[in-house]
């Protein structure tokens, strides 16, 4: 009996509100189990003290002990429960322990009558009786509240009992076998009919609870999902409004309190409340749009979606009010949004088009049209081999392919056909249009690759030009960081491109310069300026070098700099030129001086007894010593005259000497030049005579020169001397002037042109260039150089023009007037 009633109430409830009885039942049960723990304690001391010396003391302690500890655990176990306060869940295991402290309680008192029956003492075994009778009936009225706690009690204790009174011999005892069988059954009765009624006031109780708490949870339910919704929400009986979610009021600019003195039809504008009128009152379930109306009198698109309800005891409408002004505004945005696509589309300078997935145009823009020539309805629908070349149709179905296979965006370059045939470099991008989540075309943009190609080739010429040239050429970011060098660059440096790239030019210091040396070219070039300068560096090898460089600032659109460019050139061996250059030109100066002072001494000793030599020759020559026969006479005219010109040449080799060396003082005075070639004509009018040459001076008198008067006597002289040597027999020489700002005076003369291998050396000292005249004339070699001079050291100049069969025209061009 107690196993099968253990395993029924091992089945736990079906639904909620059996749980729910179930754990009232088991508080209801709790609750009494005080009263039954202290019953059985009060009964099994005074079963102890009646037959305290009627049966053994082992047995009577120990099943004393066994139900008092077992009476201690039920106490606990209650304890335990009013202290966790256990929900519905948990209802099922403690009635468990409940039951299972009854039968184990209805048990021990069914040990006494097995081991602690006292056989021959009538009286105590009534006493006994008594006591199980009223532990059971009490058990009956305290445990109906869980079904099967009081026969799980009453059946181990009552039976045994009964079946250990009725085995008794004698004739009294199937008698009381028989009246507490009755007994048990009529208590076990009772407590079955106690429980059903318990149990039929619980059930009735909670299933008004449990419709009460379900109408609580739909109407809370309702109200959380109407307030958690983005729209607003209203119930109303033909217009009269019975309720709102917290969203309509705020949607309409009122406050929550302000909406129930409304109509329904207050929220739609005027000019539409007609139609919703119509709405309503037809019951109509499809959403429509129109215009509400705010309390401050502002039109708000809305979407009202109306549907007839059943509400306490009648139909009323529920209406679901979703303001669309942010959709309308998403749409207008979404709409403008197109149009600027549309319009960038057709106007952008790039190449846009979209195919569908066969290939066949579905729209271009303006800019292709442009670009390849074609009119729109010539390439729509039409594949995109129209305007690709057959060579290269393959490459453009790979990338479709790759897209189709999953690629995002393909990039590649390609060639386009024009309408009339010329072929058009692009850069081609391209991705899927996807629709629904399907691709349905492709996308595609192109830009014209035609000037970049012409400048990716302009580039590559630039950088072939800038590779084999001779200078080193490296260009730096506005950092200073390289980011080019040519080949010259490696050449002379010992570094790679590669192992430059990424550096800076401090790989190249020498550590020759200072820091202000290189503080001054980085605030030149960060300034704008160009920079140049010779500079030492340092190569890979560790030699150092002489280079001179040049660094520019390179500027964007913007004027800001963004880049520099530096040419540097290796002038290592110039400088070692220079030197021996320099070294030598110390030597030739040293010579210069030392012949300087060659001449003035020569020059000095000569002079003297050429003087006494010429001042004799005079005294001959007039008679003065004796007189002289023809042939003498002519002797000592001969020797005089050369004599005469080897003074002459002396002082002009003097002079000559003297203005090289920057000695001689020029005396400048202002002086008519006829005066100096009248005089000159005179000195040496002889020597044309000798070759019947005719001299014609074209020099006005008052022309004035500003110079040194003996200096221009010997540029004149010097002049005349060579024109008559070159002139041939019965020639011409003119001594003329030019007609501008300067005194220029020009001596020409008929005869041989100046040979052109020479008239570029005629004035140079270091280049002999004499040759003999056209009567075998020998000259010296520094008459023109010496007038080079003279005419520099004025600050003019001397010129020469010589032609064939014409003869040679010297220019010499003095200050005409004194300075202020």
């Amino acid at each position: 009996m107690s196993d099968s009633a253990l395993a029924d109430t091992a089945q736990p409830p079906g639904n909620e509100i059996s749980r729910r009885m179930l754990a009232e039942q088991v508080k209801l049960a709790f609750n009494q189990i005080g009263f039954g723990l202290l019953a059985t304690m009060f009964c099994a001391i005074a079963y102890m003290i009646v037959v305290w010396d009627v049966v053994p003391f082992a047995r009577l302690l120990t099943w004393f002990t066994a139900l008092t500890a077992l009476t201690f655990i039920r106490r606990l176990s209650s304890t335990v429960f009013f202290r966790q306060k256990p929900g519905a869940k948990e209802a099922f295991r403690w009635s468990v322990i409940f039951n299972a402290g009854a039968f184990l309680s209805g048990l021990l008192w069914g040990v006494v009558g097995v081991f602690l029956f006292p056989e021959n003492f009538i009286g105590h075994q009534v006493f006994l009786i008594l006591l199980v009778a009223g532990l059971s009936a009490g058990t009956a009225s305290t445990y109906t509240a869980i079904k099967w706690a009081p026969p799980l009690f009453i059946i181990p204790s009552m039976g045994i009992l009964t079946i250990k009174i009725s085995t008794i011999s004698g004739d009294i005892y199937p008698e009381m076998g028989a009246v507490m069988a009755f007994y048990t059954l009529a208590i076990l009765g009772s407590a079955s009919r106690i429980n059903k009624a318990t149990t039929h006031t619980l059930s009735l109780r909670f299933e008004n609870v449990g419709l009460i708490e379900e109408l609580e949870k739909t109407n809370k339910k309702f109200k959380q999902l109407s307030e958690a919704t983005f729209e607003g929400v209203l119930v109303h009986d033909k217009g009269e409004i019975l309720f709102t979610n917290n969203v309509l009021p705020g949607m309409f600019g009122y406050k929550a309190g302000e909406v129930k003195e409304l109509n329904a039809l207050d929220f739609v504008a005027p000019e539409h409340r007609d139609f919703a009128k119509d709405k309503m009152l037809s019951g109509a379930e499809e959403p429509y749009e129109t215009s509400g109306i705010s309390k401050d009198g502002r039109r708000v698109p809305v979407e009202i979606h109306g549907k007839p309800v059943p509400y306490e005891d009648r139909i009323v409408r529920m209406v679901a009010i979703r303001d669309l002004t942010q959709r309308k505004e998403s749409e207008t945005a979404l709409k403008e949004s197109e149009e600027r696509y549309r319009d960038l589309f057709e106007n952008a300078n790039d190449l846009y088009y979209t195919t569908n997935l066969e290939g066949k145009f579905t729209s271009v823009n303006m800019a292709i049209l442009d670009t390849l020539g074609y009119r729109r309805e010539e390439l729509l629908g039409k594949h995109y081999s129209t305007v690709v070349p057959p060579e290269l149709i393959e490459k453009a179905r790979k990338m479709t392919r790759r897209k189709l296979d999953g690629e995002e965006r393909t990039r590649y370059e390609l060639e386009i056909i024009g309408k009339d045939g010329r072929q058009i470099p692009v850069e081609l991008s391209t991705k899927l249009i996807i629709k629904d989540g399907e691709p349905v075309g492709v996308q595609g943009a192109a830009r014209d690759m035609t000037e970049r190609k012409k400048a990716e080739d302009a580039l590559k010429i630039l950088k072939r030009a800038l590779d084999q040239t001779s200078e080193m050429v490296s260009i730096t970011n506005n950092k200073g960081v390289i980011e080019y060098a040519n080949r010259a660059m490696e050449k002379v440096t010992g570094y790679s491109s590669e192992e430059l790239i990424g550096r800076t030019p401090r790989v190249f210091k020498s550590g020759e310069h200072g820091n202000e040396f290189y503080r001054n070219m980085w605030d030149t070039i960060k300034a704008g300026d160009t920079w140049s300068d010779c500079i030492i560096n340092k190569n890979k090898s560790g030699e150092l070098a002489d280079e001179e460089m040049t660094i520019s600032p390179i500027k964007d659109h913007k004027d800001d700099i963004t880049h520099f460019v530096a040419i540097k050139r290796d002038i290592s061996e110039r400088k070692q030129s220079e030197e021996k250059l320099k070294k030598a030109k110390e030597k030739a100066e040293e010579a210069t001086r030392l012949k300087d002072k060659f001449v003035s001494l020569v020059a000095h000793d000569l002079k003297t007894p050429f003087n006494s030599i010429l001042g004799f020759l005079a005294l001959l020559r007039g008679g003065n010593i004796g007189s002289l026969n023809p042939q003498q006479q002519e002797i000592v005219d001969r020797t005089l005259t050369g004599g005469e010109k080897l003074v002459q040449m002396i002082d002009d080799l003097l002079d000559l000497s003297l203005l090289q060396s920057g000695k001689l003082p020029l005396r400048r005075i202002a002086f008519s030049a006829r005066g100096v070639i009248d005089s000159v004509v005179e000195e040496i009018g002889y020597l044309a005579d000798s070759k019947n040459i005719r001299i014609e001076i074209e020099v006005l008198k008052i022309k004035k020169v500003y110079a040194d008067m003996k200096l221009f006597h010997g540029v004149i002289r010097n002049l005349m001397s060579n024109a008559i040597k070159f002139c041939d027999k019965g020639g011409l020489i003119k001594i003329f002037t030019l007609d501008d700002s300067n005194a220029t005076i020009a001596v020409s003369n008929t005869g041989v042109e100046v040979e052109p291998g020479i008239l570029d050396n005629l004035f140079k000292h270091e280049i002999k260039t004499t040759t003999r005249g056209t009567s075998g004339e020998e000259g010296t070699g520094f008459g023109l150089p010496f007038c080079h001079d003279v005419m520099k050291a004025h600050g003019g100049s001397i010129r020469v023009e010589s032609k064939k069969a014409e003869g040679s025209v010297f220019y010499v061009c003095f200050p005409s007037d004194q300075p202020d």
